[in-house]
């Protein structure tokens, strides 16, 4: 579960989504400020947090 601020939930879900199955994310849900997301086959819950830590410590 990813908490978001109000509102945003759906946008970084769908940024999650474009990344797919390469960064480990099967899919997400999304509600106005939570997210559920499930890794794809071959990688673990451990590994799906990691890569969206990674994702979002990067300077934009």
């Amino acid at each position: 579960m990813i908490h978001t601020s109000p509102g945003a939930a759906q946008l970084i879900a769908r940024l999650l989504d474009s990344l797919g199955k390469a960064e480990g994310i099967l899919g997400s849900i999304a509600g106005d400020d939570t997210i559920f997301t499930t890794p794809a086959r071959g990688f673990t819950v451990k590994d799906l947090h990691d890569a969206i830590l990674v994702l979002f410590e990067q300077e934009l």
